[in-house]
């Protein structure tokens, strides 16, 4: 080659795919599939990430409610223990007692300190009707059964509690083991349940969110320990407060109406006055 031939070569704008033997457009065409490549990869990417946060999400909520429900159960027979434990100290204290009052009263019989027949028989009926209760209601085994319930879900809310970001298949098992739990579970009292679930959102500092409480009549508050006194539908705090104004409102209506006195004297006189002629001058 001379060196003029090298001169034109070195100056002649030809391209490196047109050395090689490729055209200009079959570059452009690989570049784009290129770009439209790393954009599909981006979108899956960033489809991916949004699904990972909404099952985040999605797991978060469920975990919530689910502490929620545990810490509610451990209310509950924290409460149920309590009662029946106080009932079967109440059942042997009255057993203590009355055995002093018929101890006491064959020490002293025939003697001027005598204690009288009646009080013998009072004391003698009260222990026998707590001794019936405690054997036929099982106070003790109530407890006692509360007691292991209340463990067992104490300890479903530890293992809750030590797991900073819990996935699926742990909250799958959380949800089995409290399962396992409720299959022991006695039947539950609805009214006790709804105080310990109003206690628990208090608990959590959304004491003033009225959608998330319910309202309890105060007759059902103290007979729930003895019977659960459950109405057809349980009521928001928020539903009964809107009832209650409503109610209030109707009521002031009514009251800012004529009495019944009143309406009957108007409408005599309207039929007076349309009975009598009218009288023209």
């Amino acid at each position: 080659m001379t060196h003029a031939d090298r001169a034109s070569t070195q100056a002649s704008p030809v391209s490196a795919p047109q050395a090689a033997g490729t055209s200009p457009a079959v570059g452009y065409e690989q570049v784009a599939l290129h770009d439209h490549g790393e954009r599909e990869l981006r979108q899956v990417g960033c489809l991916a990430a949004a699904a990972t946060k909404a099952e985040a999400e999605q797991v978060a909520e469920d975990l919530y409610k689910l502490d929620f429900a545990v810490h509610v159960s451990l209310r509950y027979h924290s409460r149920r223990r309590a009662w029946f434990d106080a009932l079967h100290r109440l059942s042997m204290v009255l057993s203590a007692v009355g055995g002093s009052a018929a101890l006491a009263s064959v020490l002293t019989a025939g003697q001027s300190t005598a204690v009288p027949n009646s009080l013998v028989l009072v004391v003698a009926m009260s222990v026998t009707a707590a001794g019936a209760f405690s054997v036929a209601f099982g106070f003790s085994e109530r407890a006692r059964v509360a007691n292991d319930l209340y463990r067992r879900f104490a300890a479903l809310a530890r293992d809750i509690a030590a797991h900073q970001a819990p996935v699926a298949c742990e909250l799958r098992k959380w949800r089995a083991e409290r399962l396992l739990i409720e299959a022991d579970e006695p039947s539950i009292n609805s009214v006790i349940n709804i105080l310990c679930h109003n206690a628990e959102v208090g608990a959590r500092g959304r004491q003033n969110e009225d959608e998330h409480i319910y309202w309890v009549h105060w007759f059902r508050r103290m007979c729930a320990n003895l019977v659960s006194l459950r109405p057809v539908t349980w009521q928001s705090m928020a539903d009964y407060k809107s009832q209650l104004a409503n109610y209030n409102l109707e009521l002031a209506n009514y009251k800012s109406l004529p009495r019944p006195t009143c309406r009957l004297r108007n409408l005599v006189s309207k039929i007076w006055c349309a009975d009598r002629p009218i009288e023209t001058h």
